[in-house]
């Protein structure tokens, strides 16, 4: 098992769309933004579980989890 960064949807639901996990990711193509959900999409195969999105987020709608 290893972590890797998950969107709670409930919580993203709130998301204000500033895109900085999107941003800080240092890996590309990791994070989405989806203007027309106004949400965040994170590619687990390409998440290295660093978890600089989830501490940058201001919504806290991110998370690290074991997959």
């Amino acid at each position: 098992m290893y972590l890797v960064a998950v969107v709670d949807d409930t919580k993203c639901m709130s998301c204000i769309g500033c895109k900085v996990c999107v941003r800080t990711c240092p890996e590309p193509n990791t994070t989405r933004f989806i203007k027309s959900k106004r949400k965040v999409v994170i590619d687990p195969q390409r998440c290295k579980g660093c978890g600089l999105c989830v501490v940058i987020c201001p919504i806290g709608c991110i998370k690290l989890a074991h997959v």
